[in-house]
């Protein structure tokens, strides 16, 4: 089951942003989109204006959801990757058991800077979302 957005929805060329709450920002990509350099820009620029306009803490926690996007070429990867001022973790939804498996193999390759995981169940995404946020907070 994928979360569903609530609230005000924020667009962008490829996908639908939205507060989930507090410190989770959501991102779903649209059916088929190929996210490339200028999406993943966008994705960075969004999310700024979302959380200066919310009176949100900046980097957030992500949700994204690819689970129906046909490409994600390397250089969106690679600003996704390396977007510590944007992300301080991301949950990733993908479509299936096996595009996880998929998903684990890439992001072993390419490491990101902040805390990663791959989920097929947004209520597991969302718990580890809210588990690393309790963290840092009780950190601070």
């Amino acid at each position: 089951m994928n979360l569903e957005p609530t609230g005000k929805q924020y667009r962008i060329s490829i996908a639908t942003m939205w507060i989930v709450e507090k410190n989770i920002l959501a991102y779903r990509t649209d059916k088929n989109a190929v996210d490339e350099k200028a999406s993943a820009l966008e994705w960075i620029d969004m999310t700024k204006k979302i959380c200066k306009e919310n009176n949100l803490m900046y980097p957030i926690y992500h949700y994204v959801d690819i689970s129906e996007c046909n490409t994600v070429n390397r250089d969106s990867r690679l600003i996704y990757m390396n977007a510590t001022n944007n992300a301080k973790a991301v949950a990733l939804m993908t479509g299936s058991p096996t595009a996880r498996i998929i998903g684990n193999f890439m992001l072993g390759i390419n490491k990101a800077k902040f805390p990663i995981k791959l989920f097929t169940e947004d209520k597991e995404a969302l718990a580890w979302l809210r588990e690393i946020s309790a963290a840092d907070e009780n950190a601070k």
